[in-house]
């Protein structure tokens, strides 16, 4: 069974995804989802709607300097922002990002609670977005 997971991607870093520049998201702290896993990017204000879903590949942990090392070229923003972002952090992860597929932006249903990193979706929130979106689910 695929998990899908509702993700906030600030716009300019959803939209390096769509159009492949970026090959991996960041976070700091590690995600609790599986390779494999279904992301539905949702873009944060002032877009706020879903614009695009991609596979989650292998997540890559480390520290900091390592992980730049690993993701340089591939990472849709500079060394700066990327040591701005994980300041102060020992640990740094990466999800390999899979399958991009663009979709018409998407608001979500009224009263879905938008996540500060991520969450997952239930069944029936998957199939109306599938269904919202013309995405299989």
């Amino acid at each position: 069974m695929v998990t899908n997971v509702l993700m906030s991607i600030r716009l300019p870093f959803a939209s390096s995804i769509l159009t492949g520049e970026k090959k991996f998201e960041f976070r700091r702290v590690r995600p609790r989802f599986d390779p494999g896993s279904r992301v539905w990017m949702y873009a944060t204000k002032p877009t706020g709607a879903v614009i695009g879903v991609f596979e989650a590949g292998d997540i890559v942990s480390g520290q900091p300097a390592w992980l730049w090392s690993q993701v340089e070229g591939h990472a849709g923003l500079s060394e700066d922002e990327f040591r701005d972002y994980f300041r102060g952090r020992t640990q740094a992860h990466a999800i390999m990002i899979r399958e991009v597929q663009t979709l018409d932006p998407t608001l979500l249903p009224e009263g879905s609670t938008i996540p500060q990193s991520y969450r997952f979706l239930r069944g029936d929130e998957t199939a109306r977005l599938a269904l919202s979106t013309r995405a299989a689910a």
